[in-house]
């Protein structure tokens, strides 16, 4: 991958990979710069040699990345990126709801030691905090 990444900086189809692949190995910064990367590659109307465009690399690639910012804790970021999925995919409000909004990293770890916590009902679950910048 980091081949392809140096040979091809300017193509989004890396980027996505990049992260979607290597997401539970990567560190916050490596998940950030990618996806900061792709929405600057998005808005510059970038074109790429598949029926993909850079547009829709960064909306197939921001789940995985909330994922991975969850599990490392970075809930802000997180939050951030949901709010941006839901501004790409207009039509689908809260792209990123499958995530429980309580999931942090003690909840995480909670989840795992107590099975009831999935059949937590969803009215108990708080509502995600409004962090747009």
């Amino acid at each position: 991958m980091k081949t392809a990444l140096a040979s091809e900086p300017d193509n989004p189809r890396w980027l996505c990979f990049f992260v979607r692949d290597g997401f539970v190995a990567l560190g916050r910064d490596s998940i950030v710069e990618a996806c900061t990367r792709l929405r600057e590659l998005a808005s510059s109307g970038v074109h790429t040699a598949d029926l993909l465009s850079a547009r829709d690399y960064q909306t197939l690639i921001l789940p995985a990345a909330c994922q991975a910012l969850i599990a490392l804790g970075d809930l802000r970021t997180a939050y951030r990126y949901c709010d941006e999925l839901d501004e790409l995919e207009a039509d689908t409000p809260d792209a990123c709801a499958p995530a429980p909004a309580a999931l942090t990293v003690a909840a995480a770890q909670q989840a795992t030691a107590n099975p009831a916590y999935w059949t937590t009902p969803p009215s108990t679950i708080p509502a995600r905090p409004n962090v747009r910048s």
